[in-house]
């Protein structure tokens, strides 16, 4: 089970991660994973919505 962070993840101190572009599908299929709230420790109701928005935001910086 995983903790929920204080802050969503558009908000508060943000980190810049690179990783050989092959690794993102897997990173990404990960990340979808974790959109059910049964993976989370006592869960808010908008825990899809704030990874959903995690994706969003790596894929703001995917080259078109």
């Amino acid at each position: 089970m995983l903790d929920v962070p204080e802050n969503p993840p558009n908000e508060g101190d943000f980190l810049i991660v690179g990783f050989n572009p092959e690794w993102l599908p897997i990173v990404l299929y990960a990340l979808q994973q974790v959109r059910n709230p049964v993976y989370w420790n006592d869960p808010p109701d908008d825990i899809t919505g704030q990874v959903d928005e995690l994706i969003y935001l790596i894929g703001l910086d995917l080259d078109p």
